[in-house]
Parts: C-alpha cells; sequence; structure tokens
C-alpha cells in the first residue's frame, strides 16, 4: 500500500481548496516573465515559503523549465521536521 502523506499546511501556506490553488498556481506562471538563460540548466533553488510569498519567485524559476525538453526533473524537498 502507497504511503502518501496528508497536507500539512493546507488552508494556512496555501490555499487548501484544490481549485483555488491550482487557479493560484497558474496565475503565478502566467504572470511570471519568460527569460532566457545562458547555458544550459542544471539546478533550479526556489523558494517554498506561504506561496502569497514566495509563489512569484517560485513561477519565476519554474517558468524556466517549461519548453525545456527535459524528460525527467528530480525534486529534493526535505521535510523541516525530524520524524
Amino acid at each position: 500500500m502507497e504511503k502518501i502523506r496528508k497536507p500539512a499546511v493546507a488552508g494556512s501556506f496555501y490555499p487548501d481548496d484544490p481549485d483555488e490553488l491550482r487557479g493560484m498556481i497558474k496565475g503565478f506562471l502566467a504572470k511570471a516573465e519568460e527569460k532566457k538563460i545562458p547555458g544550459r540548466l542544471r539546478a533550479l533553488v526556489v523558494p517554498h515559503a506561504g506561496y502569497v510569498y514566495s509563489g512569484p519567485v517560485a513561477a519565476f524559476g519554474y517558468k524556466l523549465l517549461q519548453n525545456s525538453g527535459f524528460s525527467r526533473i528530480i525534486i529534493i524537498g526535505p521535510s523541516h521536521f525530524a520524524s
């Protein structure tokens, strides 16, 4: 049986309604300016605070991945709590 953790901060750091959350993220990505960077993107570090604060900056970073041609993207998200 696959173990999936329930969202711990839904409703405080980001909307707990899936449609509202989806709309917020789409809005951030739509407003993020598309930039070209020299060389090939090898790593990306984005903030992950409350989305109203970090969302626009994170979207700018994620916008670099659109149409990048990557076949695999690895996300590393360490826990803030030891268990």
